[in-house]
């Protein structure tokens, strides 16, 4: 049954003021949560920003029956680190509601027809929409995929554009009834287990009903969720009120051929947006943002010349050649163009002409083939498929996602990393800079979710060891963390101290702060690792791959478990840790469990001792060292991001100066107190904090 939009977002006359001239600069939100009034929106967004980021706002304007937020900020800087760096915004941590904010109004929609009738062209329908709407703004209409040709995406621009959707719930094209959606999540399910018991848009809508108020491990038992799936079913065409209107908000399209299922479901049912995954027919299946290209071609026979397949007129030269792999008689092709794999798909088979003889071959939609616990993470199994459905962001992977289970391999990390860079460098188009941003960002995720997969397992297989070498974490030190804050006393009153040596060494040298640490390490000269921190956000943008210093830490050590360590739940308890903090008198105090180290005070600090590094730098592709390198220490401070400075000259304004001293001071006071013989510093607050 489609979904009467009418009834769930009613129609709203809302008018908009966008004066881009009046203010200095402006950040959108297109999916705010629509259940949500629009003053609490307001005074949420307003303290999350001035708050969290010290970012000064101007005016905030929600308006959640159109999913729109409007930000008016007094610094283009601070619309530059929203847009550029930050980009999502954590509302509601409690109901795991998460924001974008882009700094042009895009807000997406869908048209759905019904699929057993030829479905009108794209023309045909924007002529229709224009002769509805009043609007003179003109979305952008598109069929979503080749598998859903009956759903249409609508993309609008504009608040005029936008409030013309929401007039619409129904019209009639072509003796049709179009059904519009708007405010809904878009997500697929692939490859799903279609047989025993033969699945329908009725027993997936069951699964993922009886499903959303389980926890993940309850979502793990095959036979509970089979169970309740099943008893739903039978109630199916009786259905309670509760259970009826949850089913009104989620609409559920199968595609019998190809086993895969879209799901457009009201971005009111946050527990099903932040779903990771749903057990079918006994399986887990994840959920992703984007349809895969890949597909299947058979049958196949022995010796046959591939290059027939590979310069098909169907394919018209958009095969990867790179990446295709024979399997038995399946031929497994990732095509590079998506309206062309559409139309492979809608076509379903061609003809190759072989020594006269004519051999005829079917174009099926891609499964998996592949055994991720005897694999490495590479183009065909990652990089070039799956790693693509997915968004820049750790948290979205639950902890049985296949990721975890393939073993990392360097050189194809480095390979695609470079790549994607030179790439970069010629790209002048602002939206192909934005897709190599995002795969840069995905290959730094890919590395975090590795480094988490060892530390789960406490092990990794060396690369490029023909036995397998098998290289064991076994820390010798507990990873202790302590909190430096206004109230730690770090010196006794009239307090003096001796220097332990003659003289000091300064040595200014180009290389990894890590890679300088080792040296010092080795010839015993206890060092002290500064790690350049942010001062509200433990390990700065690494769930989303930032590439700083304190992000390029924590891929390459299980440092994240000691300024994050609620993060990952699915590591080992038995890992000792220990949180504490330096107390008014200067004892190291245990930290209970509601005590955040988050944010750091203005001379605050956090020390750790006993970090694992294992990684070798990023431009070495991450590589496993041979031996982890143990007890590492290191303390977070974080600089002042854009402070100012003197007019025309590259010095901080002296209050900052002084504090920025201050800052330092206790850097030193820290390091003594721990006592630490070296330091290994870096350039504190350059780059994306602008400091001199």
């Amino acid at each position: 049954m489609l979904l009467d939009t009418t009834k769930i977002f009613p129609v709203v006359q809302t008018t908009i003021s966008e004066n881009k001239t009046s203010l200095p600069a402006i950040v959108y939100i297109s999916d705010l949560p629509i259940d949500k009034p629009d003053t609490n929106l307001e005074q949420v967004i307003h303290s999350r920003l001035e708050v969290g980021y010290r970012i000064q706002i101007s005016k905030v304007e929600c308006f959640s029956k159109l999913g729109i937020a409007v930000i008016n900020l007094v610094k283009q800087e601070d619309k530059d680190y929203l847009v550029n760096n930050l980009q999502r915004i954590v509302l509601y941590p409690n109901d795991n509601i998460t924001v974008t904010c882009t700094e042009q109004l895009e807000v997406t929609s869908y048209i759905l027809l019904d699929k057993n009738t030829t479905v009108p062209t794209i023309d045909a329908i924007a002529r229709r929409w224009s002769d509805l709407s009043s609007s003179t703004d003109r979305p952008k209409f598109k069929n979503l995929s080749a598998q859903f040709p009956n759903i249409i995406q609508v993309t609008s621009f504009s608040i005029e554009a936008i409030q013309a959707i929401t007039k619409f719930g129904v019209f009639q094209i072509e003796g049709q009834i179009a059904k519009v959606y708007t405010h809904v999540d878009c997500s697929y399910l692939e490859e799903l287990p279609h047989l025993q018991p033969k699945l329908d848009e009725n027993r997936i809508f069951c699964f993922i009903a009886t499903q959303l108020n389980m926890n993940e491990r309850a979502r793990m038992d095959k036979d509970l969720c089979q169970k309740q799936a099943n008893d739903l079913l039978q109630q199916i065409q009786s259905l309670h009120q509760p259970m009826k209107e949850l089913k009104s908000q989620v609409y559920i399209q199968y595609n019998e051929q190809s086993s895969n299922a879209i799901i457009l479901a009201s971005n009111c049912l946050h527990k099903w947006v932040s779903m990771k995954f749903v057990n079918i027919n006994g399986q887990l299946i994840f959920k992703t943002a984007n349809i895969s290209t890949k597909l299947i071609i058979k049958s196949i026979p022995p010796d046959f010349p591939l290059r027939l397949i590979f310069d098909h007129s169907v394919f018209r030269k958009s095969i990867r050649e790179d990446v295709y792999k024979l399997i038995g008689e399946h031929l497994v092709v990732e095509i590079n163009d998506k309206l062309i794999y559409e139309q492979c798909l809608k076509v379903g088979a061609f003809e190759v002409i072989n020594n006269s003889d004519r051999l005829m071959l079917r174009i099926l939609p891609f499964t998996i083939l592949d055994d991720p616990d005897n694999s490495e993470i590479n183009i065909e199994n990652w990089y070039g498929t799956r790693m693509q459905n997915h968004k820049p962001d750790i948290t979205q992977f639950d902890s049985r996602h296949p990721i975890f289970r393939y073993k990392w391999n360097s050189k194809l990390w480095l390979d695609q990393f470079m790549q994607n860079k030179k790439e970069l460098e010629q790209r002048i188009d602002k939206d192909e800079r934005r897709q190599n941003d995002f795969i840069r960002r995905m290959l730094r995720v890919t590395v975090m979710l590795n480094t988490m997969a060892v530390m789960r397992m406490r092990k990794y297989i060396l690369e490029d060891s023909a036995t397998k070498t098998e290289v064991s974490i076994e820390p010798p030190s507990p990873l202790v963390t302590i909190l430096y804050n206004k109230e730690s006393k770090l010196t006794r009153v009239g307090q003096t101290f001796t220097p332990p040596f003659n003289s000091t060494t300064v040595d200014v040298l180009n290389e990894d702060c890590l890679v300088s640490y080792h040296t010092l390490s080795t010839s015993y000269m206890k060092p002290l690792l500064l790690n350049m921190a942010n001062s509200t956000t433990p390990g700065g943008g690494y769930r989303k791959g930032d590439g700083a210093q304190e992000e390029n830490l924590f891929r390459r050590s299980n440092y994240y478990m000691s300024l994050d360590p609620n993060m990952d739940q699915e590591l080992d308890q038995s890992i000792n840790t220990e949180r504490n903090y330096c107390s008014n008198t200067g004892e190291v105090v245990r930290l209970s469990d509601h005590q955040s180290l988050y944010p750091i005070d203005e001379y605050g600090a956090i020390y750790t001792s006993g970090i694992t590094v294992f990684r070798n730098t990023e431009d070495q592709g991450y590589s496993l060292l041979n031996r982890p390198l143990y007890d590492v220490c290191a303390v977070a401070i974080a600089a002042y991001r854009d402070p100012q400075v003197l007019k025309n000259k590259q010095r901080l304004v002296s209050n900052i100066a002084v504090a920025t001293r201050k800052k330092i001071e206790s850097l030193f006071a820290i390091a003594y107190r721990n006592g630490h013989h070296s330091l290994v510093l870096s350039a504190f607050g350059c780059g994306a904090f602008k400091n001199p």
